[in-house]
């Protein structure tokens, strides 16, 4: 099974997919775990396991080496030393770089949106600077109109 039908099988987004894929690669098959651009292939035992880790991962309070622990006393993961994390700085690296790239996924329609709010106030400041300098003029003209005029009165006497 491929990492979308996959997805849809569980209810769970593709990005978290390949997250779990890093996290517990230590009870998946190679072919899950994907790679130098190889797509990853999902066989029923790594179903299973990831089947497991979202029912798990549903507990609120849930971390990954949690996790990763009750998998191993399941047996369906082996246990080792990296059982607490990722075994290497490059793994590491890695998960931080996939987290950011969701992340920054996530932010670029915002980051859009905001861009288009900030054009939409400039032309919104510009057009309240027009409208307050036309109630100025207006207040003066009305202010001119109130006061007498001495040239009206001295053709009416």
């Amino acid at each position: 099974m491929r990492i979308g039908s996959l997805s849809k099988s569980l209810g769970v987004r593709v990005p978290t997919l390949r997250r779990w894929t890093q996290e517990f690669a230590m009870g998946l098959s190679a072919e899950a775990r994907g790679g130098e651009g190889r797509p990853r292939r999902f066989n029923a035992r790594d179903q299973h396991l990831l089947t497991r880790v979202r029912d798990l991962l549903a507990d609120e309070e849930a971390t990954y080496v949690a996790v990763r622990r009750q998998l191993v006393q399941e047996g369906l993961m082996a246990g080792g030393e990296d059982v607490d994390g990722p075994a290497t700085p490059e793994e590491r690296d890695a998960g931080e770089r996939f987290v950011l790239s969701v992340a920054e996924r996530s932010l670029a329609p915002l980051r859009e949106r905001l861009a288009l709010l900030e054009e939409q106030l400039q032309v919104m400041t510009k057009e309240l600077a027009k409208l307050q300098a036309r109630v100025a003029t207006l207040e003066q003209e009305e202010a001119l109109e109130r006061q007498p005029d001495t040239n009206k009165r001295r053709w009416i006497r």
